[in-house]
């Protein structure tokens, strides 16, 4: 999961700005699995939820500028997703095709 986003400060250069992200749920995305990158002031925060786990958690990104701490909060919830819904998907995405080929007389 990639989040972008702009960063901008009137009184602080970029490259001076400490921008960190934080978890809530350590078990279902640890800090070690948020990853903050980019350029100037266009900015990506990767989300790398540990595998086969569900549940939700609270992204704390925190902007720094040694004066004043601006802070977004994200609510991720996270569904537990099995084969067999995958499956269940698949059949009624081809279900629909059918239908809609079928509708303008493509079969």
């Amino acid at each position: 999961m990639n989040l972008v986003f702009s960063v901008s400060d009137l009184d602080t250069e970029i490259n001076n700005l400490t921008i960190t992200a934080q978890s809530s749920n350590p078990v279902l995305i640890s800090n070690e699995n948020l990853f903050v990158s980019g350029e100037k002031e266009n900015k990506n925060l990767l989300i790398k939820p540990d595998s086969n786990k569900h549940g939700e958690a609270i992204i704390s990104l925190i902007v720094d500028d040694g004066l004043q701490v601006v802070q977004l909060i994200l609510f991720i919830h996270l569904f537990k997703v099995t084969m067999v819904q995958i499956i269940l998907s698949l059949k009624l995405f081809h279900f629909l095709i059918i239908q809609m080929l079928q509708l303008f007389h493509c079969l």
